[in-house]
């Protein structure tokens, strides 16, 4: 729906086209995205960290990972034991700053132990001359 004021307004003297008035039903707005372009995306993303997590998809959750992890390749990692994996033997480890996973080859049986609870409850691993970085397009992870 568009409304136009017609004739010269006395206070403000302005042609027809400076005084027209356009309007958009409500829908519109929201469907129209223009108005969050100028804000950026991490920006948002930071503000998505208060909405419950069941309002947003899948999809834009992992977005917002991307969008508010450091870069790998320069990022001085700082990580997680974040599960253990069985059928090889290690530690799997996760930065905290860029999101990236690693691993702890041949951990002790006292590493291994503690490591199970590690999905419910990831700790942190100090040690990270034992880390094997992953190499994913020629870039150490």
């Amino acid at each position: 729906m568009s409304l136009r004021k017609s004739g010269k307004n006395p206070r403000h003297p302005r042609n027809d086209e400076a005084c027209r008035l356009d309007f958009q039903p409500q829908s519109a707005w929201i469907s129209n995205f223009e108005i969050w372009e100028p804000m950026p995306k991490k920006f948002i993303a930071y503000l998505s960290l208060f909405v419950p997590q069941s309002l947003l998809s899948t999809k834009y959750i992992v977005e917002r990972v991307s969008l508010l992890a450091d870069d790998p390749a320069t990022c001085d990692h700082e990580w997680d034991v974040v599960a253990c994996i069985s059928n090889t033997v290690e530690l799997q480890v996760q930065c905290r700053k860029c999101a990236t996973y690693s691993e702890v080859p041949d951990p002790t049986k006292e590493e291994w132990e503690t490591s199970h609870g590690a999905m419910e409850i990831p700790y942190p691993w100090e040690d990270k001359s034992r880390i094997r970085y992953y190499h994913i397009d020629d870039t150490i992870h």
